[in-house]
């Protein structure tokens, strides 16, 4: 499976630019990436926290209609 393959990205209201937001299909879980710096994480950005407007359960339910969609297209 390709990197690609293996993310997702979704979209997180107030997420700070330049990081983006991925659902990682294999470990089920939501990561987050700065394409500037190179750098993932699996935690929301420490600046990002206070300006983001996404919550636990909203990132879930993202995250379950990607994955029941990944597994519905094979």
């Amino acid at each position: 499976m390709g990197n690609e393959r293996r993310k997702k990205q979704i979209e997180i209201d107030g997420l700070p630019v330049p990081w983006l937001a991925y659902v990682h299909l294999v470990k089920k879980r939501v990561f987050y990436h700065n394409p500037d710096t190179n750098q993932s994480l699996w935690e929301l950005p420490p600046k990002a926290k206070k300006k983001c407007k996404a919550d636990a359960h909203e990132l879930e339910e993202k995250m379950l209609k990607i994955l029941s969609s990944e597994e519905s297209d094979g």
